[in-house]
């Protein structure tokens, strides 16, 4: 994600228009960006030790139905698209996660949405548990500390550089850094616990 694409002229329009109100702005913008997008679902299952079941395809395709959907949307730039679209894939994998938990218990109700794109994802269960451990770890350090939650997930959901998170959090790299640094040794002690 590192490497500046050929339409950044065409993104920085797409997202002024978006900014307007012009929501079919939003396929075009989704469209440009489609390969950022499966590179960035395709990190989350290098980072879960290659699960070749994790459906990337339909990450993408889920996230970008709920961005779809939500009202009056502004992106300050396309790092900041990006790391919304983070956020969204791990909120996607866990509503996943919890509706497939659901119907382990006999509550089979059915909220799929358009085509049952969260259907074909097909997380598996020693993945579910990972990513409900990581999960929970993420919300009770954003109780604490929200930007290293942020920076977190951002790496993480969205494989954004520090860079990247730096302009979407309108901080220095050399904080993003030390936050990442912070986080990732506060994520591993917090993960030790529940194991």
């Amino acid at each position: 994600m590192n490497n500046p694409t050929p339409h950044t002229q065409q993104i920085v329009d797409l997202l002024q228009e978006i900014e307007s109100g012009n929501k079919a702005s939003l396929e075009k913008l989704y469209n440009i960006t489609y390969q950022d997008l499966k590179n960035m679902a395709h990190g989350i299952k290098v980072r879960f030790h290659g699960q070749h079941t994790l459906n990337t395809t339909a990450l993408v395709h889920e996230a970008y139905l709920k961005i779809d959907k939500a009202h009056h949307l502004t992106f300050n730039n396309k790092a900041h698209y990006l790391g919304t679209l983070g956020k969204v894939i791990r909120h996607v994998l866990i509503n996943y996660i919890e509706q497939k938990k659901s119907q382990k218990r006999g509550n089979l109700q059915k909220a799929y949405s358009l085509d049952d794109w969260q259907e074909r994802i097909s997380v598996p269960e020693v993945l579910c548990e990972q990513i409900l451990q990581l999960h929970e770890a993420l919300q009770l350090l954003a109780q604490e500390h929200e930007m290293m939650a942020n920076i977190i997930e951002y790496r993480f959901f969205a494989n954004m550089s520090i860079d990247e998170i730096a302009q979407v959090l309108s901080v220095s790299p050399s904080t993003v850094k030390r936050q990442w640094n912070k986080a990732k040794i506060w994520l591993y002690q917090q993960l030790q616990k529940t194991q």
